[in-house]
């Protein structure tokens, strides 16, 4: 009777497996001392019978105008921002309205 002979793993699982064992940990505990994630601004622009959106090239299907809000910047500045920066229009601050907040993950909140 032959019995099955044991395989070694490859040489980089033996590297990538205690380097992931012990990054893991580490990256959710620094996640959790770095605070609060400052989330998003997404802008719906509408004119009477359409609606603005964007192909990204990082992302496979349409979305509406946004990106993440830096330190320090409201939700309503970052909205123009991201405007300016994928569309090319500049819209008075005063013209955006706020629709709500979406919760997405642990704590990040997007503003439409």
């Amino acid at each position: 009777m032959t019995t099955a002979r044991a395989r070694r793993p490859r040489p980089s699982t033996l590297f990538w497996r205690p380097v992931l064992t012990l990054a893991f940990p580490l990256y959710k505990r620094w996640r959790v001392w770095r605070g609060r994630d400052l989330g998003g601004a997404f802008v719906a622009i509408r004119a009477p019978d359409d609606v603005l959106v964007v192909r990204h090239s990082y992302r496979p299907r349409l979305d509406f105008v946004g990106g993440g809000i830096e330190p320090g910047e409201s939700a309503r500045e970052a909205a123009v921002r991201e405007v300016r920066e994928e569309v090319g229009l500049t819209p008075a601050p005063q013209a955006l309205r706020e629709l709500g907040r979406v919760r997405r993950g642990f704590r990040r909140i997007d503003e439409i």
